[in-house]
């Protein structure tokens, strides 16, 4: 097992996908200015803003890849139609199957 399917690499993905997720609830709920045209880009968002989105399209795509690798050569074909059609359950799977 590598240092990506580990337990940490789970935790820290998990951590910053519910964080921007709720920093995005947030920002729908407040009223910004910035999104008084619609939803912000990267080039209106504030570096640390940018940083966290990337940090999240990053890290999830990973942790998707991984995931799908891991299901695939452990034979479960269940998950991998299921994490292809449903992305977010790759959460489920990757808190499920990845125990170190």
């Amino acid at each position: 097992m590598n240092a990506l399917e580990s337990r940490k690499f789970v935790i820290l993905a998990t951590i910053v996908f519910a964080t921007f997720a709720g920093y995005a609830v947030y920002l729908e709920l407040l009223p910004d200015v910035r999104l008084s045209a619609g939803p912000i880009g990267p080039e209106q968002m504030y570096w640390w803003e940018f940083t966290h989105w990337l940090s999240t399209a990053v890290l999830t795509l990973a942790l998707f890849v991984i995931v799908m690798r891991h299901a695939y050569a452990n034979k479960k074909y269940g998950w991998l139609a299921v994490i292809v059609l449903l992305w977010p359950l790759l959460f489920v799977y990757a808190w499920r199957h990845f125990k170190q």
